[in-house]
């Protein structure tokens, strides 16, 4: 009886995100006391997420019995992420050219601006960071693209050995490892209303301390937020549902409906890594999924398809450009796109991860990188938005994916 009137995990997450919001609002100096939920949540989601990637992408490298079917898993992966990052870059480029947010942005009025540098590595530098030089430093510094790189090529020369003396035993450990880690996963996402709550009530509280810093920028940085918004909405409800409905074959609306706890929980932790174990699970479970599938195509997704921070770093750096009174040429947009695409391919999937790699775009373009300060009073509200729209984007490329390998799903 208890069981039939317990709420759904999404609606306890919602819950928690209106009860933690409202605690954060109404005793924003006591929030010290709930704010270590939060964190507990975070640390114990970084604890999982590494061993659960590697484990689930030689999982399911190995248990594709013909590298032709990995091949074609991986080229239909690139090929949606790359369409989807695209779609999600040009609605940018075009609202923000129509409404023009920067026009008439007085930065001086930004009294940060000029006093905040962030030492950005070279584009070179970046692509070649996705190669691991030290899988250990990495697997110690949680640097996620190298070890998923590593962790794909370990398991498809592990997947040509198969017939090698006591390989199949190592394939088994792998996949004995990837079982033991989903039922470990279920045990801390238990935890999710309460980490929901104490994340919740600690931005709603940082806020709240802050709120004149939207006010400092004024009309021009409110227009920002409804451009990026409203750019992040449109390839969320517009965008994806289509590439669902007439790639995929599959109902979007359902879909949708399914990914709900995902999005809730992507939304409030602004972490696509910490998401993922949830991620694997309700594709799996709801969407009918197959393991193999969402085991290479999530975890790669996570850190190479970032949607929702492409089209976020898209419209920032021409914010900046008219925020300066710069007019970007037709060719520098375009090498503004190019940029996007490749430094989303680098970006963690942490809070806040894309300001560095903003800075790499606003420098191959010629502007000022300390204009990235402009953003920051609502970096964080909407780098909760395009999250959401990240994880989304990546569950919707699986269900594609998935449906075009002609697996049976419940979408």
């Amino acid at each position: 009886m208890n069981s039939k009137f317990r709420l759904a995990l999404h609606w306890q997450i919602l819950l928690a995100i209106l009860l933690g919001g409202g605690y954060g609002f109404l005793f924003p100096d006591h929030v010290g006391y709930v704010s270590w939920l939060g964190d507990l949540f975070l640390r114990l989601l970084q604890m999982v997420v590494i061993p659960l990637v590697f484990c689930s992408l030689v999982s399911a490298i190995t248990g594709i019995r013909t590298t032709g079917k990995l091949g074609r898993l991986g080229f239909k992966a690139m090929a949606m992420y790359l369409l989807t990052s695209m779609l999600a870059i040009l609605t940018a480029l075009t609202l923000v050219n129509l409404v023009r947010p920067g026009v008439g942005v007085d930065v001086s009025l930004g009294e940060n601006i000029g006093a905040m540098k962030i030492e950005a590595s070279p584009l070179r530098e970046t692509l070649l960071n996705i190669v691991p030089k030290n899988l250990f430093a990495d697997l110690a510094a949680g640097n996620l693209l190298p070890i998923v790189v590593f962790a794909i090529l370990f398991g498809v020369f592990l997947a040509r050995s198969r017939d090698e003396k006591n390989v199949p035993s190592l394939i088994d450990v792998f996949d004995a490892g990837f079982t033991v880690m989903m039922k470990l996963t279920v045990f801390v996402l238990a935890f999710a209303p309460l980490g929901v709550f104490g994340i919740l009530a600690k931005n709603v509280a940082l806020f709240a301390g802050e709120s004149d810093g939207i006010a400092r920028l004024g009309q021009g940085l409110g227009l920002h937020f409804m451009v990026v918004f409203s750019a992040l909405v449109l390839h969320m409800f517009v965008t994806l549902p289509l590439c669902v409905r007439w790639i995929g074959k599959c109902n979007p609306w359902k879909h949708f409906r399914n990914m709900g706890a995902v999005l809730l929980t992507a939304f409030s932790t602004a972490s696509s890594n910490g998401t993922l174990p949830l991620t694997l699970r309700d594709v799996v479970e709801k969407d009918g999924v197959s393991e193999e599938t969402a085991g290479f195509i999530l975890p790669l997704g996570a850190t190479v398809n970032m949607d929702g921070t492409s089209l976020y770093e898209c419209a920032v750096v021409l914010f900046v450009a008219q925020a300066y009174g710069i007019e970007l040429t037709f060719f520098q947009q375009c090498l503004t796109v190019l940029m996007v695409l490749l430094t989303g391919i680098g970006t963690a999937g942490i809070p806040m991860a894309s300001l560095v790699m903003i800075v790499i775009v606003l420098n191959a373009v010629g502007l000022p990188p300390e204009g990235i300060g402009l953003v920051l009073a609502v970096d964080r509200p909407l780098d909760m938005c395009r999250t959401a729209v990240n994880v989304y984007g990546d569950t919707c490329c699986a269900v594609v994916v998935a449906k075009s390998e002609g697996e049976e799903l419940a979408v």
